[in-house]
């Protein structure tokens, strides 16, 4: 039975995953059912040091509605040899699949939105997996700075010769280059 507080979603990588990556878990749920959550956790977490010090835990001030996305001053990519692929998107009925990278020596058209085949992807890790990445192009929660610096980094490293040739981490064989991507922003 769907919840009362159960919304759709914005996200098109939670929609399309069932959940999506992890970070942005609570976008199915109506905002103010967000705050009723994230306020019950603060107080389990607080609640034995407030009493011992009598200390007050202040109630979580929500957010204007033009703020309740890009918000984030800080978020992070992972470069990964791997793409996982969700149900959604052609991947297994049980759990999705992983597809590898190829090297770039053998980019010669075929995959990819550019054309050639992708010796790496990047983007966002789902929930549960440490070895392959959603592969995004946007994400709604960082800032709009963070996101154009995002796009950047990955168009330069996804879609050039010579972002092509570094190699990302690979958590299985162990090496590669390649491995997060932090970005932080200052505001909008």
């Amino acid at each position: 039975e769907k919840s009362p507080d159960a919304v759709e979603s914005p996200c098109d990588v939670f929609r399309s995953q069932g959940g999506g990556c992890g970070g942005c878990k609570s976008l199915g749920m109506s905002y103010e059912a967000q705050i009723r959550e994230k306020q019950s956790q603060v107080d389990k977490v607080f609640a034995t040091w407030a009493s011992e010090n009598r200390t007050v835990v202040h109630p979580i001030i929500a957010a204007i509605a033009s703020d309740r996305l890009q918000h984030r001053n800080r978020v992070d990519f992972s470069f990964s040899a791997r793409r996982y692929l969700p149900p959604a998107e052609g991947g297994s009925a049980f759990g999705g699949t992983i597809i590898e990278a190829q090297e770039p020596s053998r980019a010669t058209g075929g995959g990819g939105s550019s054309g050639v085949l992708q010796s790496m992807f990047v983007g966002l890790r789902p929930a549960g997996i440490s070895d392959a990445v959603i592969d995004v192009e946007t994400c709604l929660l960082p800032s709009p700075s963070a996101s154009a610096i995002y796009a950047d980094i990955r168009q330069w490293f996804v879609e050039t010769e010579e972002g092509r040739r570094i190699r990302a981490w690979d958590h299985q064989a162990k090496e590669g280059f390649l491995r997060e991507l932090t970005v932080r922003s200052g505001g909008g």
